[in-house]
């Protein structure tokens, strides 16, 4: 049976796919996960390897994979992973949790440019840049450019 993974996850993992995760983003997951009551003893490690100097990114990753394995989550692929993501942003532009540009930047900085902007995703490209999300050149600013990314967040929550 496959476990949905716990808040964060996805993001952390993205950001270590994409090459820009540090050791600190690491231990922030693993303490938020242990303040949530998951628990195993590479979760333990990891949230306290802060305690003398910040750790390494690569030292974190090994331990990240074992503490996966304790709490028998899979890690997805990155395609999955990046498609999963921009549904958490989605949901939480909806949710009121993030601004809707604020969530297309987050976007475009954490996934479109790190993963080369694939196609599926173009329309988060078109609205960082103010831009309608059909790609038809039309400029969108204000309380326009916040609904069409609200009405593309809505999209994608609903794809899951």
């Amino acid at each position: 049976m496959k476990k949905d993974l716990p808040p964060g996850t996805v993001r952390l993992l993205v950001r270590e796919a994409a090459g820009v995760v540090t050791g600190q983003h690491y231990v922030d997951w693993a303490v938020q996960l242990l303040a949530e009551r998951h628990d195993s003893p590479s979760l333990r490690r990891l949230a306290a390897s802060d305690l003398d100097e910040v750790p390494g990114a690569s030292d974190c990753a090994q331990i990240l994979t074992a503490v996966l394995a304790e709490l028998e989550l899979s890690r997805p692929d990155n395609e999955v992973l990046i498609r999963d993501y921009v549904r958490e942003v989605a949901r939480d532009i909806i949710a009121g949790n993030i601004a809707p540009q604020a969530g297309a930047e987050r976007i475009h900085r954490e996934v479109l440019g790190p993963f080369l902007h694939p196609k599926d995703l173009q329309a988060w490209c078109y609205l960082w840049e103010g831009l309608s999300p059909q790609g038809d050149g039309q400029t969108l600013a204000g309380s326009a450019l916040d609904e069409a990314i609200h009405n593309t967040a809505l999209a994608w929550a609903g794809d899951a």
